[in-house]
């Protein structure tokens, strides 16, 4: 699983608490937002490799074009876009 810096932290589209990962829901095949327990609960906890860990402090390993990327390659453009942030998308592709 990625981590990925996002400040503020998402809310949990479930429990409507603040969300730690974006992962697929078990059985439903759709990507959520989650908080830790519904992560557990309804995600795919487990599942090596897959979806993003949210943190709020960006770490000297992170690198933004990697993020951007993984984010794009798992279909999530709102979470791209917001990773640029005021920058241009096409400047980290």
């Amino acid at each position: 699983m990625k981590t990925i810096v996002k400040n503020p932290l998402p809310t949990c589209d479930i429990c409507r608490g603040t969300a730690k990962y974006d992962a697929p829901t078990i059985g439903r095949g759709a990507w959520a937002y989650m908080c830790v327990r519904c992560y557990e609960v309804h995600g795919s906890a487990g599942a090596a490799g897959v979806g993003f860990e949210f943190t709020t402090e960006a770490t000297p390993e992170t690198d933004r074009a990697e993020e951007i990327a993984a984010a794009i390659e798992n279909g999530d453009i709102d979470l791209a876009v917001s990773l640029a942030g005021d920058g241009d998308l096409l400047d980290y592709l």
